[in-house]
Protein backbone atom coordinates (compact mmCIF):
# COMPACT_ATOMS: atom_id res chain seq x y z
CA UNK A 1 0.00 0.00 0.00
CA UNK A 2 1.48 3.28 -1.13
CA UNK A 3 0.26 6.86 -0.86
CA UNK A 4 0.68 8.42 -4.31
CA UNK A 5 -0.84 11.84 -3.66
CA UNK A 6 -1.36 13.59 -0.35
CA UNK A 7 -2.65 17.16 -0.39
CA UNK A 8 -5.14 19.08 1.71
CA UNK A 9 -7.86 18.24 -0.84
CA UNK A 10 -6.96 14.71 -1.95
CA UNK A 11 -5.46 11.44 -0.76
CA UNK A 12 -4.65 8.79 -3.39
CA UNK A 13 -3.71 5.30 -2.17
CA UNK A 14 -2.52 2.54 -4.52
CA UNK A 15 -1.77 -1.12 -3.98
CA UNK A 16 -0.28 -3.09 -6.86
CA UNK A 17 0.68 -6.71 -6.17
CA UNK A 18 2.57 -7.24 -9.40
CA UNK A 19 5.18 -9.53 -7.83
CA UNK A 20 2.70 -12.36 -7.28
CA UNK A 21 1.55 -12.05 -10.89
CA UNK A 22 5.10 -12.09 -12.20
CA UNK A 23 5.85 -15.21 -10.17
CA UNK A 24 2.74 -17.00 -11.46
CA UNK A 25 3.32 -15.95 -15.06
CA UNK A 26 7.00 -16.96 -14.88
CA UNK A 27 6.03 -20.41 -13.63
CA UNK A 28 3.42 -20.63 -16.40
CA UNK A 29 6.11 -19.81 -18.98
CA UNK A 30 8.38 -22.53 -17.59
CA UNK A 31 5.59 -25.10 -17.83
CA UNK A 32 4.74 -23.87 -21.34
CA UNK A 33 8.39 -24.36 -22.31
CA UNK A 34 8.25 -27.91 -21.01
CA UNK A 35 5.05 -28.54 -22.99
CA UNK A 36 6.67 -27.24 -26.18
CA UNK A 37 9.76 -29.35 -25.56
CA UNK A 38 7.64 -32.48 -25.02
CA UNK A 39 5.55 -31.79 -28.12
CA UNK A 40 8.56 -31.00 -30.30
CA UNK A 41 10.44 -34.14 -29.23
CA UNK A 42 7.36 -36.33 -29.77
CA UNK A 43 7.45 -37.52 -26.16
CA UNK A 44 4.12 -36.03 -25.09
CA UNK A 45 2.09 -38.78 -23.44
CA UNK A 46 -1.49 -38.74 -22.11
CA UNK A 47 -0.01 -38.81 -18.60
CA UNK A 48 1.60 -35.39 -19.33
CA UNK A 49 -1.73 -33.57 -19.39
CA UNK A 50 -0.98 -32.32 -15.88
CA UNK A 51 1.48 -29.87 -17.52
CA UNK A 52 -1.42 -28.18 -19.30
CA UNK A 53 -3.37 -28.07 -16.05
CA UNK A 54 -0.33 -26.58 -14.25
CA UNK A 55 0.07 -23.95 -16.98
CA UNK A 56 -3.50 -22.73 -16.53
CA UNK A 57 -3.26 -22.79 -12.73
CA UNK A 58 -0.10 -20.65 -12.75
CA UNK A 59 -1.36 -18.29 -15.46
CA UNK A 60 -4.79 -17.64 -13.97
CA UNK A 61 -3.45 -17.71 -10.40
CA UNK A 62 -0.90 -15.04 -11.25
CA UNK A 63 -3.55 -13.03 -13.08
CA UNK A 64 -5.98 -13.23 -10.15
CA UNK A 65 -3.47 -11.85 -7.67
CA UNK A 66 -1.92 -9.13 -9.86
CA UNK A 67 -4.45 -6.47 -8.86
CA UNK A 68 -4.07 -2.74 -9.17
CA UNK A 69 -6.18 -1.18 -6.43
CA UNK A 70 -6.71 2.59 -6.29
CA UNK A 71 -8.64 4.56 -3.68
CA UNK A 72 -8.99 8.34 -3.98
CA UNK A 73 -10.41 10.46 -1.16
CA UNK A 74 -11.56 13.79 -2.62
CA UNK A 75 -12.31 16.35 0.10
CA UNK A 76 -13.70 18.95 -2.33
CA UNK A 77 -16.32 16.56 -3.74
CA UNK A 78 -16.72 14.72 -0.41
CA UNK A 79 -16.42 11.39 -2.23
CA UNK A 80 -14.27 8.27 -2.16
CA UNK A 81 -13.56 6.69 -5.54
CA UNK A 82 -12.19 3.14 -5.64
CA UNK A 83 -11.25 0.72 -8.38
CA UNK A 84 -9.73 -2.76 -8.67
CA UNK A 85 -8.21 -3.65 -12.00
CA UNK A 86 -7.27 -7.21 -12.85
CA UNK A 87 -6.26 -8.83 -16.13
CA UNK A 88 -9.85 -9.70 -17.02
CA UNK A 89 -11.83 -6.69 -15.82
CA UNK A 90 -12.35 -3.79 -13.46
CA UNK A 91 -14.55 -3.20 -10.44
CA UNK A 92 -15.13 0.35 -9.32
CA UNK A 93 -17.42 2.50 -7.25
CA UNK A 94 -17.79 5.59 -5.15
CA UNK A 95 -18.87 6.38 -1.61
CA UNK A 96 -20.08 9.73 -0.28
CA UNK A 97 -18.28 10.82 2.88
CA UNK A 98 -21.60 10.99 4.79
CA UNK A 99 -22.06 7.21 4.34
CA UNK A 100 -18.70 6.40 5.98
CA UNK A 101 -19.10 5.18 9.55
CA UNK A 102 -15.45 4.37 10.35
CA UNK A 103 -12.01 3.63 8.90
CA UNK A 104 -10.38 0.63 10.58
CA UNK A 105 -7.31 -1.57 10.45
CA UNK A 106 -8.43 -5.19 10.16
CA UNK A 107 -6.04 -7.72 11.66
CA UNK A 108 -5.65 -11.44 11.17
CA UNK A 109 -3.21 -13.85 12.74
CA UNK A 110 -1.49 -16.48 10.67
CA UNK A 111 1.87 -18.22 10.50
CA UNK A 112 2.93 -16.69 13.85
CA UNK A 113 2.61 -13.08 12.67
CA UNK A 114 -0.13 -10.52 12.24
CA UNK A 115 -1.34 -9.33 8.87
CA UNK A 116 -3.23 -6.07 8.30
CA UNK A 117 -5.39 -4.22 5.82
CA UNK A 118 -7.33 -0.96 5.92
CA UNK A 119 -11.11 -1.01 5.45
CA UNK A 120 -13.86 1.56 5.08
CA UNK A 121 -17.00 0.77 7.08
CA UNK A 122 -20.11 2.34 5.57
CA UNK A 123 -23.67 2.25 6.80
CA UNK A 124 -24.38 -0.75 4.54
CA UNK A 125 -21.11 -2.67 3.98
CA UNK A 126 -17.35 -2.88 4.46
CA UNK A 127 -15.06 -1.95 1.56
CA UNK A 128 -11.42 -2.88 1.81
CA UNK A 129 -8.79 -0.52 0.49
CA UNK A 130 -6.69 -3.58 -0.31
CA UNK A 131 -8.28 -7.02 -0.54
CA UNK A 132 -5.12 -8.84 0.53
CA UNK A 133 -3.77 -8.78 4.05
CA UNK A 134 -0.12 -7.65 4.24
CA UNK A 135 2.59 -8.21 6.79
CA UNK A 136 4.26 -5.23 8.31
CA UNK A 137 4.08 -2.82 11.18
CA UNK A 138 0.60 -1.97 12.40
CA UNK A 139 1.96 1.55 12.97
CA UNK A 140 2.16 2.06 9.19
CA UNK A 141 -1.51 1.13 8.80
CA UNK A 142 -2.56 3.31 11.74
CA UNK A 143 -0.82 6.27 10.05
CA UNK A 144 -2.82 5.65 6.85
CA UNK A 145 -6.05 5.50 8.87
CA UNK A 146 -5.17 8.80 10.57
CA UNK A 147 -4.50 10.46 7.18
CA UNK A 148 -7.82 9.17 5.81
CA UNK A 149 -9.73 10.38 8.87
CA UNK A 150 -8.11 13.81 8.51
CA UNK A 151 -9.30 14.06 4.89
CA UNK A 152 -12.88 12.91 5.54
CA UNK A 153 -13.43 15.01 8.67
Amino acid sequence: MKILTETAEQLHIRNFNLYIGIFGWSCALLVLGKLIQLAYSGQFQPADWYHIFAFFIFFFGGSAFAKKEDVIFNKEEKMVYWSRKVLFGTKQGSIPFNHIVDIVVERTHGDSNFRHRVSIKTDSRVITITEAYSAGSVHQYDQVVDKIKAIIS
